[in-house]
């Protein structure tokens, strides 16, 4: 990095409504309709952070949640191995890491209750 100038390497949602037809259980799970939507961004990892709240917290009934933990916690270790791999400004590793989030996710659509 110079005096000035900084170098990121990040990762965003880049089309959060394609994201939200990939995964439409679990967007519908994390984000459910309410009067007041949620704020802030809902991307992936914003959905993998939503899901362990929601799952952890007990607010899924207990055999999907039961068959939801394992998917859910490799895509919390996938997140957390991107976010740490972006902060040492490992492009080449997170990149690779974002297909772990995408597939974990994609197992847990899988499993996920319907809305």
């Amino acid at each position: 990095m110079g005096r000035f100038l900084q170098v990121r390497v990040t990762v965003t949602t880049w089309d959060r409504d394609r994201a939200a037809e990939a995964f439409p259980r679990l967007y519908a799970l994390a984000w459910p309709v309410e009067p007041t939507p949620a704020a802030g961004p809902q991307g992936l990892l914003e959905l993998v952070q939503a899901l362990d709240d929601r799952i952890r917290l007990g607010e899924v009934p207990g055999a999907d949640r039961k068959a939801m933990l394992p998917a859910l916690g490799r895509a919390v270790a996938a997140k957390g191995a991107l976010e740490a791999a972006l902060a040492e400004r490992e492009a080449h590793t997170a990149d690779k890491l974002t297909y772990a989030v995408e597939d974990a996710l994609g197992e847990l659509e899988k499993i996920a209750p319907k809305p």
